[in-house]
């Protein structure tokens, strides 16, 4: 081949080369186009207004902002593009200007929304929003709409073109509506469900209208308002039954007030009223002070807080038996002084009766003791009585040395020790930190029986015979006390020194030392709890009959045979590898061998 020849082949290989190279370029997409986008909007029947009363309806009004979004049939989404009425009233007409669609891209259909107070994002069809942090009493509303062209007619975007809905898109209202009606004059209210939490944040699916929670809050507080009227927009929930709805007032001369109603469910686009004056309250005491806090010893009285308390000494309240509402404040003990009176450690040394504590977040740092039991916040429900414990929060360290007349010593994250006698309802709580019991000064001959949780350090409901025996002995004895929706994390639990003996002289049997995640023994049913980040370092032998530590129940020799729906996420146990599972009781698990299963 002469030269010439040569370079003609190489100039065609060169061309066939970039002919390949063209073919594998992605086409060129089209031009990016402006147009408008025409609707009427009506308001009625649902929306922010339509609520006031049977014979108004909703209103635009100058100013209102509507978002919308172009859905197109290729499944891509385009927006959001502002529009604003061009007049006040039941009805009006909106142009959005759009940018940057693709030209002749088929619009599917679009979705519109229009709303104030809250916090939203759009993705896939749905809005995802949050009420506010603090509610002013103002109104937080959501109206949505949606339009979907029938198949075959969808339109084109055209540079210059308008794209018309020729309907009237109705706004429907995605929210509660509650309004609250009050004679006082208010410094501020909080709502709370009793054993249930109020949703904050939602997401919204547009097309079906259908609302799905994503986060909720045990407490919402409420600002005072204009003339002492609130409207106030909530999240629909509906609470699988009837719950008790508690508000608790506080006047703007620091008086406490509070009055429980029953709720179910709070439906989509409905108005409720609640009427908080005074001849509906219940007048509590209000609590503001270390001495006014240190005074609920010995009482069955009802008490709120109403500021955020940081006593010189832990209180120490004994034979409580009343109802503290935190009302959403903190107790922090972070720099109390740490002496205790008596073998149990915490705020409340023990409570008696029927007591209820509530709403409140324990800041506690870094506390040592010498006791039989204890929590940060209570150590001992005393025999023959009920404690319920609901939205308490509590972060801190303990490290727990054992009384020497204590023929035991139980720690928990917030509570101590529920004996046979008494019953413990705990729920919507958690703790983080840690619980360590040091029973290296213990001299005598006796048993070193320790059980370490992370809400709880022993509960016995209903057992009163905890004979050791091979087999597995759960069941449903202990149901009355309940365990639900508590969460420990971050957390290390420590229980570990069986001190210079093990049991009395002649005594074949052997010391019980017990460490769970949720608690070191717990006879009550657990639900919904979880623990992640966990790290255990316990005594844990043989077949584990009296010495065990495990992610949720140490003892599960004696745990509740319907414990169901416990997750347990990263949790060391004497620096094994971490895992990641679920645990049931024996009845939900399908048998013992399944109670843990890992992820």
């Amino acid at each position: 081949m002469n030269s010439r020849s040569m370079i003609l082949a190489a100039a065609a290989l060169m061309i066939t080369a970039t002919a390949c190279n063209k073919s594998e370029e992605p086409a060129t997409q089209p031009q990016g186009v402006s147009f408008s986008l025409s609707f009427d909007g009506t308001t009625s029947p649902k929306t922010r207004v339509a609520f006031e009363d049977n014979a108004l309806t909703g209103q635009w009004e100058e100013g209102d902002e509507v978002y919308v979004y172009l859905n197109a049939t290729d499944g891509t989404t385009y927006g959001p593009y502002k529009t604003t009425p061009d007049a006040a009233g039941e009805r009006a007409s909106f142009t959005a200007e759009i940018n940057d669609v693709p030209a002749r891209t088929k619009i599917a259909g679009i979705d519109a929304y229009h709303y104030d107070n809250l916090n939203v994002n759009f993705a896939d069809g749905a809005i995802a929003y949050s009420l506010p942090a603090s509610n002013s009493g103002a109104f937080s509303y959501l109206t949505v709409s949606s339009y979907d062209y029938p198949a075959g007619s969808e339109p084109e975007a055209t540079e210059g073109g308008n794209i018309d809905i020729n309907e009237a898109l109705a706004f429907a209202q995605s929210l509660t509506r509650l309004d609250i009606m009050t004679d006082l004059s208010i410094k501020e209210i909080t709502l709370s469900i009793d054993g249930a939490e109020l949703p904050t944040s939602a997401s919204l699916d547009i097309a079906s209208g259908k609302t799905t929670t994503t986060a909720s809050a045990g407490m919402i507080r409420i600002t005072p308002a204009v003339d002492d009227y609130y409207q106030i927009g909530l999240v629909p929930v509906d609470f699988g039954g009837s719950k008790a709805m508690k508000a608790t007032v506080i006047t703007t001369d620091d008086k406490a007030y509070t009055r429980e109603v029953t709720v179910s469910a709070f439906e989509m686009a409905k108005r409720y009223t609640l009427i908080l004056n005074s001849m509906s309250l219940t007048s509590v005491t209000a609590v503001s002070t270390e001495e006014a806090l240190k005074a609920m010893s010995n009482s069955d009285g009802d008490f709120v807080l109403t500021a955020d308390i940081k006593p010189k000494n832990i209180p120490h309240i004994t034979n409580f038996s009343g109802t503290l509402d935190g009302n959403g404040h903190t107790i922090d003990i972070s720099e109390s002084s740490s002496s205790t009176t008596s073998g149990q450690g915490g705020i409340f040394a023990n409570t008696t009766g029927d007591a209820k504590i509530s709403n409140l977040d324990i800041i506690g740092g870094d506390r040592q003791a010498t006791m039989a039991e204890g929590g940060m916040l209570v150590g001992l429900v005393t025999n023959g009585s009920t404690l319920t414990i609901d939205n308490v929060h509590v972060e801190g360290t303990i490290t727990a040395s054992r009384d020497d007349d204590a023929s035991h010593l139980f720690a928990g994250g917030i509570v101590g020790f529920v004996p046979t006698t008494s019953q413990i309802n705990i729920s919507n709580s958690s703790f983080t930190g840690s619980v360590t019991i040091d029973q290296s000064g213990i001299t005598s001959l006796r048993f070193k029986n320790s059980f370490v949780g992370g809400i709880v350090g022993c509960v016995e409901t209903g057992v009163s015979d905890f004979r050791k025996s091979s087999e597995y002995t759960g069941s449903t004895n202990g149901s009355a006390s309940t365990i639900t929706n508590c969460t420990v994390t971050n957390t290390k639990l420590n229980n570990t020194n069986k001190g210079s003996h093990d049991a009395p002289t002649g005594d074949s049997s052997r010391s019980e030392i017990y460490t769970g995640g949720i608690a070191g023994r717990c006879t009550g049913l657990i639900t919904n709890c979880s623990v992640e980040n966990i790290t255990i370092k316990s005594i844990s032998e043989g077949d584990g009959s009296g010495r065990q530590a495990r992610p949720i129940v140490g003892n599960d020799w004696y745990e509740n045979s319907d414990n169901a729906d416990n997750s347990y996420t990263k949790v060391s146990v004497n620096d094994n590898e971490a895992s990641s599972g679920t645990y049931n009781g024996a009845t939900k698990a399908g048998g013992v061998e399944n109670r843990y299963q890992t992820k």
